[in-house]
């Protein structure tokens, strides 16, 4: 099960891979448009609008969890216990993010500052996807399986760049739309090249149901 799974993001790669896949998002249109990705593809994805916390789903449904850049966003008190739920014996749940490297070249820099000006990026750091290495929610039903972190070159436009970053909980998440919308004009007087790359940092965790 991918939970949070957007537009299959992972979903769809894991049924490529032959996995018998459930996703579950809480955004009626992010559900419609993984269905209608997975239908281009000719995949087989059950794809269910639900919240993550509380799926409806059977007991003991699935071997694997995912969730990719949401984890943080879910309710730490009941999201472990409906994971525990519906994990079978030793299931595991894999929890990762693909972060921009702040402080890595000139557009990161500027916003990061920007950010900083609204106070957001405090918000960021607060908000991080586990906190510790072991947080507390998986210390008593999980045992950390295996961690890891590499970073990747993404390529980017002025428009995808500021897609990206109206679309992050440092913006989207905790800013009004008139702060939102100007932010983003901020940003855009401070891109000045058309194309470019950012450095992204990607960490995931896997877990592992105890016995």
């Amino acid at each position: 099960m991918d939970i949070g799974t957007g537009t299959g993001a992972l979903a769809l790669p894991f049924a490529e891979q032959g996995a018998h896949v459930t996703g579950v998002d809480i955004s009626k249109g992010q559900i419609e448009a993984a269905k209608t990705l997975a239908s281009q593809k000719k995949l087989n994805v059950r794809f269910i609008v639900a919240k993550a916390e509380e799926t409806g789903l059977p007991d003991k449904s699935f071997d694997v969890i995912t969730s990719s850049m949401s984890w943080g966003y879910l309710d730490q008190k009941k999201m472990p216990k409906e994971a525990v739920r519906l994990l079978r014996k030793n299931g595991l749940l894999l929890i990762s993010s693909l972060n921009w490297v702040r402080d890595a070249d000139a557009i990161t820099q500027r916003t990061g500052e920007l950010l900083k000006k609204y106070g957001s990026e405090r918000e960021h750091q607060r908000r991080q996807e586990t906190g510790s290495m072991i947080p507390e929610w998986a210390k008593d039903k999980f045992r950390l399986k295996t961690y890891h972190t590499y970073y990747v070159t993404i390529p980017f436009t002025k428009e995808s760049w500021r897609g990206r970053i109206r679309a992050s909980r440092s913006v989207g998440a905790i800013l009004s739309r008139e702060k939102i919308e100007e932010f983003d004009r901020q940003l855009q007087e401070l891109l000045e090249k058309d194309q470019f790359d950012v450095k992204h940092r990607i960490t995931f965790y896997i877990f592992e149901l105890k016995s």
